[in-house]
Protein backbone atom coordinates (compact mmCIF):
# COMPACT_ATOMS: atom_id res chain seq x y z
CA UNK A 1 0.00 0.00 0.00
CA UNK A 2 1.25 3.74 -0.57
CA UNK A 3 -0.02 5.47 1.85
CA UNK A 4 -2.61 5.04 5.41
CA UNK A 5 -5.20 7.39 3.72
CA UNK A 6 -5.64 4.19 0.87
CA UNK A 7 -5.87 1.46 3.75
CA UNK A 8 -8.04 3.62 5.65
CA UNK A 9 -10.43 3.75 2.82
CA UNK A 10 -10.06 0.01 1.54
CA UNK A 11 -10.48 -0.53 5.46
CA UNK A 12 -14.16 0.99 5.17
CA UNK A 13 -15.03 -0.60 1.83
CA UNK A 14 -14.04 -4.25 3.17
CA UNK A 15 -15.68 -3.79 6.61
CA UNK A 16 -18.91 -2.61 4.98
CA UNK A 17 -19.03 -5.49 2.18
CA UNK A 18 -18.14 -7.86 5.11
CA UNK A 19 -20.80 -6.95 7.51
CA UNK A 20 -23.15 -6.86 4.75
CA UNK A 21 -22.81 -10.18 3.06
CA UNK A 22 -21.88 -12.09 6.17
CA UNK A 23 -24.31 -10.13 8.86
CA UNK A 24 -27.61 -10.42 6.76
CA UNK A 25 -26.37 -14.33 6.65
CA UNK A 26 -26.22 -14.46 10.56
CA UNK A 27 -29.20 -12.38 11.21
CA UNK A 28 -31.56 -14.55 9.75
CA UNK A 29 -30.38 -17.53 11.12
CA UNK A 30 -31.41 -16.76 13.83
CA UNK A 31 -34.91 -15.42 12.58
CA UNK A 32 -35.64 -18.89 10.81
CA UNK A 33 -35.42 -20.41 13.96
CA UNK A 34 -32.65 -23.43 13.27
CA UNK A 35 -34.19 -25.85 15.59
CA UNK A 36 -32.90 -28.84 13.68
CA UNK A 37 -29.96 -30.43 11.70
CA UNK A 38 -29.51 -33.73 9.82
CA UNK A 39 -26.66 -34.08 11.44
CA UNK A 40 -25.00 -33.33 14.46
CA UNK A 41 -23.79 -29.42 14.72
CA UNK A 42 -20.39 -28.16 14.22
CA UNK A 43 -18.60 -25.32 13.85
CA UNK A 44 -19.25 -25.26 10.02
CA UNK A 45 -22.47 -26.56 9.93
CA UNK A 46 -24.13 -24.17 12.13
CA UNK A 47 -23.27 -21.43 9.12
CA UNK A 48 -23.77 -24.11 6.23
CA UNK A 49 -27.03 -24.74 7.16
CA UNK A 50 -27.86 -20.74 8.12
CA UNK A 51 -26.81 -20.33 4.57
CA UNK A 52 -28.85 -23.32 3.27
CA UNK A 53 -31.76 -22.04 5.03
CA UNK A 54 -32.04 -18.25 3.47
CA UNK A 55 -31.22 -19.53 0.52
CA UNK A 56 -34.87 -21.72 0.45
CA UNK A 57 -36.93 -19.12 2.45
CA UNK A 58 -36.27 -16.50 -0.76
CA UNK A 59 -36.41 -19.62 -2.98
CA UNK A 60 -39.75 -20.39 -2.17
CA UNK A 61 -40.99 -17.10 -2.00
CA UNK A 62 -40.34 -16.67 -5.34
CA UNK A 63 -42.46 -19.92 -6.37
CA UNK A 64 -45.15 -18.06 -4.65
CA UNK A 65 -45.18 -15.50 -6.68
CA UNK A 66 -44.35 -17.96 -10.12
CA UNK A 67 -47.47 -19.43 -8.90
CA UNK A 68 -49.41 -16.82 -8.90
CA UNK A 69 -48.66 -15.80 -12.16
CA UNK A 70 -48.54 -18.97 -14.77
CA UNK A 71 -51.81 -17.75 -16.24
CA UNK A 72 -52.60 -14.73 -17.96
CA UNK A 73 -54.70 -12.26 -16.10
CA UNK A 74 -56.26 -9.13 -15.92
CA UNK A 75 -56.34 -6.56 -13.42
CA UNK A 76 -58.83 -3.88 -13.41
CA UNK A 77 -60.43 -1.22 -10.66
CA UNK A 78 -59.89 1.86 -9.24
CA UNK A 79 -57.81 4.40 -6.44
CA UNK A 80 -59.98 6.59 -4.89
CA UNK A 81 -59.18 9.59 -2.52
CA UNK A 82 -60.95 10.86 0.40
CA UNK A 83 -59.99 13.86 2.56
CA UNK A 84 -61.80 14.89 5.74
CA UNK A 85 -60.64 17.43 7.90
CA UNK A 86 -62.05 20.24 10.52
CA UNK A 87 -59.53 22.60 9.58
CA UNK A 88 -61.43 25.50 7.85
CA UNK A 89 -58.62 26.40 5.88
CA UNK A 90 -58.38 22.74 4.25
CA UNK A 91 -62.26 22.47 3.00
CA UNK A 92 -61.15 23.57 -0.25
CA UNK A 93 -58.66 21.45 -0.69
CA UNK A 94 -60.48 18.47 0.70
CA UNK A 95 -62.58 19.52 -2.17
CA UNK A 96 -60.48 19.28 -4.92
CA UNK A 97 -58.47 15.99 -3.40
CA UNK A 98 -62.59 14.32 -3.39
CA UNK A 99 -62.47 14.84 -6.87
CA UNK A 100 -60.10 12.96 -7.74
CA UNK A 101 -59.68 8.86 -9.07
CA UNK A 102 -57.34 6.61 -11.02
CA UNK A 103 -58.90 3.93 -13.01
CA UNK A 104 -56.33 0.78 -13.52
CA UNK A 105 -56.36 -1.79 -16.30
CA UNK A 106 -53.34 -4.33 -15.99
CA UNK A 107 -53.07 -7.13 -19.01
CA UNK A 108 -50.14 -9.73 -17.63
CA UNK A 109 -48.83 -12.68 -19.90
CA UNK A 110 -45.72 -13.42 -18.16
CA UNK A 111 -44.88 -16.21 -20.58
CA UNK A 112 -44.97 -14.09 -23.45
CA UNK A 113 -42.96 -11.08 -21.64
CA UNK A 114 -45.80 -8.71 -21.99
CA UNK A 115 -47.51 -6.67 -19.05
CA UNK A 116 -49.90 -3.73 -20.39
CA UNK A 117 -50.88 -1.15 -17.61
CA UNK A 118 -53.09 1.88 -17.83
CA UNK A 119 -53.99 4.48 -15.52
CA UNK A 120 -56.88 6.68 -16.33
CA UNK A 121 -56.84 9.84 -13.87
CA UNK A 122 -60.30 11.63 -13.21
CA UNK A 123 -61.36 14.83 -12.03
CA UNK A 124 -65.26 15.66 -11.41
CA UNK A 125 -65.75 12.71 -13.81
CA UNK A 126 -63.63 14.09 -16.25
CA UNK A 127 -60.52 12.70 -18.29
CA UNK A 128 -57.54 14.53 -16.40
CA UNK A 129 -54.93 12.25 -18.04
CA UNK A 130 -54.73 8.92 -19.36
CA UNK A 131 -51.63 7.49 -19.31
CA UNK A 132 -49.77 4.17 -19.67
CA UNK A 133 -46.61 1.41 -20.09
CA UNK A 134 -46.24 -1.56 -22.35
CA UNK A 135 -43.45 -4.09 -21.32
CA UNK A 136 -42.95 -5.98 -24.27
CA UNK A 137 -40.47 -8.31 -24.28
CA UNK A 138 -37.03 -6.20 -23.78
CA UNK A 139 -38.92 -2.84 -24.70
CA UNK A 140 -40.86 -0.60 -22.37
CA UNK A 141 -43.08 2.18 -23.82
CA UNK A 142 -44.80 5.01 -22.24
CA UNK A 143 -48.04 6.09 -23.80
CA UNK A 144 -49.62 9.41 -22.98
CA UNK A 145 -52.99 9.19 -24.44
CA UNK A 146 -54.16 12.29 -25.74
CA UNK A 147 -51.63 14.22 -25.08
CA UNK A 148 -49.10 12.55 -27.44
CA UNK A 149 -50.23 10.51 -30.74
CA UNK A 150 -47.20 7.75 -30.60
CA UNK A 151 -45.92 5.32 -27.84
CA UNK A 152 -42.52 6.94 -26.51
CA UNK A 153 -40.18 3.93 -26.09
CA UNK A 154 -37.86 4.73 -22.93
CA UNK A 155 -33.80 4.32 -25.06
CA UNK A 156 -31.31 1.58 -23.67
CA UNK A 157 -33.98 0.04 -21.51
CA UNK A 158 -33.61 -3.51 -20.37
CA UNK A 159 -37.25 -4.76 -19.39
CA UNK A 160 -37.19 -8.34 -20.05
CA UNK A 161 -35.36 -9.21 -16.54
CA UNK A 162 -38.24 -7.44 -14.61
CA UNK A 163 -40.76 -10.82 -16.30
CA UNK A 164 -37.81 -13.58 -16.92
CA UNK A 165 -36.37 -13.16 -13.60
CA UNK A 166 -39.76 -13.87 -11.83
CA UNK A 167 -41.18 -17.07 -14.30
CA UNK A 168 -38.16 -19.21 -14.78
CA UNK A 169 -35.49 -20.88 -12.57
CA UNK A 170 -33.20 -18.24 -13.27
CA UNK A 171 -33.62 -16.25 -9.91
CA UNK A 172 -33.25 -19.36 -7.50
CA UNK A 173 -30.39 -20.61 -9.62
CA UNK A 174 -29.00 -17.59 -9.10
CA UNK A 175 -29.37 -17.44 -5.26
CA UNK A 176 -28.04 -21.39 -5.38
CA UNK A 177 -25.22 -20.45 -7.31
CA UNK A 178 -24.06 -17.21 -4.86
CA UNK A 179 -24.93 -19.30 -1.69
CA UNK A 180 -22.37 -21.81 -2.86
CA UNK A 181 -19.76 -19.49 -3.72
CA UNK A 182 -20.15 -17.96 -0.04
CA UNK A 183 -19.91 -21.53 1.67
CA UNK A 184 -16.79 -22.45 -0.51
CA UNK A 185 -15.01 -18.72 0.58
CA UNK A 186 -15.65 -20.07 4.28
CA UNK A 187 -12.69 -21.61 5.59
CA UNK A 188 -12.41 -24.23 8.27
CA UNK A 189 -10.09 -22.03 10.33
CA UNK A 190 -12.36 -19.20 10.69
CA UNK A 191 -14.61 -21.53 12.96
CA UNK A 192 -14.42 -22.68 16.23
CA UNK A 193 -16.87 -23.54 19.24
CA UNK A 194 -17.01 -23.13 22.73
CA UNK A 195 -19.28 -24.58 25.96
CA UNK A 196 -19.95 -21.18 27.93
CA UNK A 197 -23.01 -19.58 29.57
CA UNK A 198 -25.64 -17.21 28.81
CA UNK A 199 -27.89 -15.07 30.52
CA UNK A 200 -30.92 -16.02 29.23
CA UNK A 201 -34.93 -15.14 30.09
CA UNK A 202 -33.50 -13.77 33.45
CA UNK A 203 -31.30 -17.31 33.97
CA UNK A 204 -28.59 -18.44 33.31
CA UNK A 205 -28.19 -21.35 30.69
CA UNK A 206 -25.52 -23.72 29.53
CA UNK A 207 -25.18 -23.16 25.82
CA UNK A 208 -22.49 -23.97 22.62
CA UNK A 209 -20.96 -20.45 21.16
CA UNK A 210 -20.14 -21.20 17.22
CA UNK A 211 -17.74 -18.65 16.45
CA UNK A 212 -16.83 -17.56 13.08
CA UNK A 213 -13.88 -15.17 13.76
CA UNK A 214 -12.67 -13.28 10.82
CA UNK A 215 -9.23 -11.18 12.31
CA UNK A 216 -7.59 -8.60 9.81
CA UNK A 217 -6.35 -9.67 6.51
CA UNK A 218 -9.41 -12.72 7.04
CA UNK A 219 -11.61 -9.57 6.47
CA UNK A 220 -10.26 -8.99 2.77
CA UNK A 221 -9.72 -13.06 2.04
CA UNK A 222 -13.30 -13.56 2.52
CA UNK A 223 -14.21 -10.16 -0.03
CA UNK A 224 -11.34 -11.52 -2.56
CA UNK A 225 -12.81 -15.12 -2.59
CA UNK A 226 -16.16 -14.18 -2.94
CA UNK A 227 -15.76 -12.22 -5.52
CA UNK A 228 -13.39 -14.26 -7.10
CA UNK A 229 -15.84 -16.90 -7.09
CA UNK A 230 -18.21 -14.30 -8.76
CA UNK A 231 -16.12 -13.37 -11.20
CA UNK A 232 -15.15 -17.34 -12.19
CA UNK A 233 -18.99 -18.46 -12.53
CA UNK A 234 -20.21 -17.54 -15.93
CA UNK A 235 -24.37 -18.57 -15.27
CA UNK A 236 -23.62 -15.63 -12.37
CA UNK A 237 -21.66 -13.12 -14.78
CA UNK A 238 -23.94 -14.08 -18.21
CA UNK A 239 -27.04 -13.40 -15.87
CA UNK A 240 -25.62 -9.55 -14.26
CA UNK A 241 -24.92 -9.19 -17.45
CA UNK A 242 -28.28 -10.11 -18.75
CA UNK A 243 -29.98 -8.05 -15.61
CA UNK A 244 -27.87 -4.91 -15.76
CA UNK A 245 -28.41 -5.03 -19.98
CA UNK A 246 -24.84 -4.39 -20.26
CA UNK A 247 -21.84 -6.76 -21.55
CA UNK A 248 -20.45 -9.64 -19.70
CA UNK A 249 -17.12 -8.18 -20.26
CA UNK A 250 -18.00 -5.15 -18.26
CA UNK A 251 -19.06 -6.90 -15.52
CA UNK A 252 -16.28 -9.49 -15.40
CA UNK A 253 -13.78 -5.65 -15.34
CA UNK A 254 -15.99 -4.18 -12.71
CA UNK A 255 -15.58 -7.90 -10.52
CA UNK A 256 -11.83 -8.00 -11.05
CA UNK A 257 -11.31 -4.41 -10.40
CA UNK A 258 -13.72 -5.12 -7.03
CA UNK A 259 -11.16 -8.15 -6.31
CA UNK A 260 -8.20 -6.50 -6.41
CA UNK A 261 -9.08 -3.98 -4.15
CA UNK A 262 -9.74 -6.03 -1.79
CA UNK A 263 -6.64 -8.31 -2.26
CA UNK A 264 -5.56 -9.23 1.35
CA UNK A 265 -1.55 -9.27 0.20
CA UNK A 266 -2.41 -5.66 0.57
CA UNK A 267 -2.77 -4.70 3.80
CA UNK A 268 -0.29 -7.17 5.62
CA UNK A 269 1.82 -3.90 6.89
CA UNK A 270 -1.30 -2.05 7.52
CA UNK A 271 -2.43 -4.49 10.14
CA UNK A 272 1.01 -3.85 11.94
CA UNK A 273 -0.75 -1.09 13.54
CA UNK A 274 -4.32 -1.32 13.39
CA UNK A 275 -6.83 -4.80 13.87
CA UNK A 276 -9.88 -5.16 12.29
CA UNK A 277 -12.06 -8.47 14.06
CA UNK A 278 -15.18 -9.27 13.10
CA UNK A 279 -17.04 -11.83 15.05
CA UNK A 280 -20.17 -14.04 15.29
CA UNK A 281 -21.64 -15.92 17.62
CA UNK A 282 -24.95 -18.33 17.44
CA UNK A 283 -25.12 -19.80 20.99
CA UNK A 284 -27.48 -22.61 20.55
CA UNK A 285 -29.09 -25.12 23.11
CA UNK A 286 -30.45 -28.34 21.95
CA UNK A 287 -30.05 -27.27 18.85
CA UNK A 288 -32.42 -23.71 19.49
CA UNK A 289 -30.89 -21.00 18.54
CA UNK A 290 -31.28 -18.53 21.99
CA UNK A 291 -28.94 -16.08 20.71
CA UNK A 292 -27.07 -14.37 17.89
CA UNK A 293 -24.39 -11.99 18.00
CA UNK A 294 -22.43 -9.54 15.74
CA UNK A 295 -19.14 -7.93 17.09
CA UNK A 296 -17.21 -5.19 14.89
CA UNK A 297 -14.43 -3.85 17.06
CA UNK A 298 -16.19 -1.80 19.74
CA UNK A 299 -19.92 -2.00 17.59
CA UNK A 300 -22.26 -4.89 18.66
CA UNK A 301 -25.46 -6.16 17.64
CA UNK A 302 -27.39 -9.10 18.96
CA UNK A 303 -30.83 -10.72 18.33
CA UNK A 304 -31.47 -12.25 21.45
CA UNK A 305 -35.07 -14.90 20.99
CA UNK A 306 -37.64 -14.38 23.73
CA UNK A 307 -40.63 -16.65 22.92
CA UNK A 308 -41.37 -16.36 18.98
CA UNK A 309 -39.30 -13.28 18.10
CA UNK A 310 -35.93 -11.51 18.74
CA UNK A 311 -35.17 -8.67 20.20
CA UNK A 312 -32.73 -6.58 18.72
CA UNK A 313 -29.96 -4.28 20.71
CA UNK A 314 -27.34 -1.97 19.14
CA UNK A 315 -24.45 -1.73 21.62
CA UNK A 316 -26.92 -2.79 24.70
CA UNK A 317 -29.43 -0.11 23.08
CA UNK A 318 -32.75 -1.82 22.04
CA UNK A 319 -33.47 -1.41 18.16
CA UNK A 320 -36.82 -3.33 17.75
CA UNK A 321 -38.12 -6.36 17.20
CA UNK A 322 -38.03 -9.49 14.42
CA UNK A 323 -39.95 -12.48 13.32
CA UNK A 324 -39.31 -14.18 10.39
CA UNK A 325 -40.86 -17.83 9.46
CA UNK A 326 -41.75 -19.21 6.20
CA UNK A 327 -44.84 -16.91 6.37
CA UNK A 328 -44.12 -14.00 6.96
CA UNK A 329 -41.80 -11.41 8.21
CA UNK A 330 -42.41 -8.80 11.02
CA UNK A 331 -40.42 -5.95 12.55
CA UNK A 332 -41.43 -3.41 15.21
CA UNK A 333 -39.86 -0.49 17.22
CA UNK A 334 -41.39 1.23 20.21
CA UNK A 335 -39.35 4.75 20.13
CA UNK A 336 -39.30 7.57 22.74
CA UNK A 337 -40.58 9.75 19.39
CA UNK A 338 -42.57 7.33 17.52
CA UNK A 339 -43.66 3.63 17.34
CA UNK A 340 -43.23 1.51 14.10
CA UNK A 341 -44.54 -1.18 12.89
CA UNK A 342 -43.96 -3.54 9.40
CA UNK A 343 -45.82 -6.78 8.54
CA UNK A 344 -45.05 -8.33 5.46
CA UNK A 345 -46.94 -12.16 4.50
CA UNK A 346 -47.09 -14.04 1.02
CA UNK A 347 -50.24 -11.98 0.42
CA UNK A 348 -50.65 -8.82 2.94
CA UNK A 349 -47.94 -5.84 3.13
CA UNK A 350 -49.08 -3.69 6.37
CA UNK A 351 -47.50 -0.95 7.97
CA UNK A 352 -47.66 1.75 10.93
CA UNK A 353 -46.21 4.82 12.51
CA UNK A 354 -47.74 6.65 15.08
CA UNK A 355 -45.99 10.07 16.52
CA UNK A 356 -47.63 12.50 18.97
CA UNK A 357 -48.29 14.71 15.75
CA UNK A 358 -49.60 12.43 13.47
CA UNK A 359 -50.68 8.64 11.91
CA UNK A 360 -49.41 6.62 8.96
CA UNK A 361 -50.71 3.26 8.04
CA UNK A 362 -50.46 1.57 5.08
CA UNK A 363 -52.11 -2.34 3.99
CA UNK A 364 -52.29 -4.24 0.43
CA UNK A 365 -54.07 -7.61 0.38
CA UNK A 366 -54.27 -9.93 -1.92
CA UNK A 367 -56.17 -12.72 -2.70
CA UNK A 368 -57.51 -14.82 -5.50
CA UNK A 369 -59.30 -12.65 -7.52
CA UNK A 370 -59.05 -9.26 -5.65
CA UNK A 371 -56.23 -6.51 -4.43
CA UNK A 372 -57.55 -4.39 -1.88
CA UNK A 373 -55.77 -1.71 0.62
CA UNK A 374 -55.37 1.46 1.90
CA UNK A 375 -53.28 4.52 2.85
CA UNK A 376 -54.12 6.79 5.66
CA UNK A 377 -51.63 9.47 6.82
CA UNK A 378 -53.75 11.60 10.02
CA UNK A 379 -52.76 14.60 11.93
CA UNK A 380 -53.87 14.87 15.61
CA UNK A 381 -53.36 18.53 16.39
CA UNK A 382 -56.43 19.58 13.86
CA UNK A 383 -58.07 16.53 13.43
CA UNK A 384 -57.47 15.94 9.66
CA UNK A 385 -57.19 12.34 7.77
CA UNK A 386 -56.26 11.20 4.50
CA UNK A 387 -57.07 8.50 2.95
CA UNK A 388 -56.07 6.49 -0.56
CA UNK A 389 -58.63 3.43 -0.74
CA UNK A 390 -57.56 0.39 -3.63
CA UNK A 391 -60.00 -2.05 -4.94
CA UNK A 392 -58.78 -4.12 -8.05
CA UNK A 393 -60.28 -6.74 -9.53
CA UNK A 394 -58.32 -9.82 -10.64
CA UNK A 395 -59.54 -11.91 -13.46
CA UNK A 396 -57.77 -15.19 -14.93
CA UNK A 397 -57.76 -15.44 -18.98
CA UNK A 398 -57.32 -17.50 -21.52
CA UNK A 399 -55.31 -14.74 -23.89
CA UNK A 400 -54.29 -11.57 -24.08
CA UNK A 401 -53.93 -9.39 -26.91
CA UNK A 402 -50.19 -7.88 -27.01
CA UNK A 403 -50.37 -4.85 -29.05
CA UNK A 404 -48.32 -4.47 -31.80
CA UNK A 405 -46.11 -1.51 -31.88
CA UNK A 406 -44.76 0.01 -34.75
CA UNK A 407 -45.46 4.02 -34.26
CA UNK A 408 -42.97 5.29 -31.76
CA UNK A 409 -40.52 7.65 -31.22
CA UNK A 410 -37.52 6.90 -28.87
CA UNK A 411 -37.18 9.13 -25.53
CA UNK A 412 -33.99 10.94 -26.24
CA UNK A 413 -35.56 11.62 -30.02
CA UNK A 414 -38.44 13.82 -28.51
CA UNK A 415 -37.96 17.37 -30.16
CA UNK A 416 -39.03 20.66 -29.05
CA UNK A 417 -41.96 20.25 -31.48
CA UNK A 418 -42.86 17.23 -30.04
CA UNK A 419 -42.98 19.00 -26.02
CA UNK A 420 -45.19 21.62 -27.85
CA UNK A 421 -47.15 19.03 -28.98
CA UNK A 422 -47.58 17.80 -25.52
CA UNK A 423 -48.41 21.30 -23.60
CA UNK A 424 -50.80 21.93 -25.89
CA UNK A 425 -52.52 19.16 -25.74
CA UNK A 426 -52.57 19.49 -21.84
CA UNK A 427 -54.69 22.61 -21.98
CA UNK A 428 -57.46 20.90 -23.55
CA UNK A 429 -58.47 18.45 -21.08
CA UNK A 430 -61.51 18.97 -19.79
CA UNK A 431 -60.58 17.47 -16.22
CA UNK A 432 -58.08 19.33 -16.05
CA UNK A 433 -59.64 22.78 -16.56
CA UNK A 434 -62.24 21.70 -14.02
CA UNK A 435 -59.36 21.16 -11.98
CA UNK A 436 -57.44 24.41 -12.78
CA UNK A 437 -60.86 26.23 -12.29
CA UNK A 438 -60.92 24.88 -8.38
CA UNK A 439 -57.52 25.68 -7.62
CA UNK A 440 -57.71 29.12 -8.66
CA UNK A 441 -60.50 29.58 -6.41
CA UNK A 442 -58.42 27.83 -3.48
CA UNK A 443 -56.27 29.94 -1.17
CA UNK A 444 -55.98 27.85 1.80
CA UNK A 445 -52.90 25.91 3.08
CA UNK A 446 -51.89 22.23 2.88
CA UNK A 447 -51.57 21.24 6.49
CA UNK A 448 -50.41 17.67 6.05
Amino acid sequence: MSSEGQNSSKKNTGLVVALSIIGVLIVLLGCLRVYYFFFKPTNQNVYYTAIDNVTSYFGNNIKVFQDKVVNPSKVTGSIDFNLKTNDSSLKDLANIINRLKINVENDIDFSKNYLSSNYNINYNNSSLINAGTIINDKDLLISLGELYPKKIKISDFNASPIITLAIDDTYSRLIDELAEIIKDSLKENYFSSEKTTITYNNKKVNVTDYKLTLKNEENYELQYNILDGILNNEFITSTFSYILGVDESEIKTYLEDARDEVNPQDYQDFFEDNDIINEFNVYMDNNKVLKVEIISNDNKMEFILDNDHYNIYLNEEEAGMLKINNQSISYELNDDLYKLKIDIGNDNINMEINSEEYTFSFNLKEDEDSITGSLVLSEEDVPTELTMSINLKKEKVNNISIEDIKDYVESNSLTEEDYNIISENITKMPGLLSLVSDILGFSGSIGL
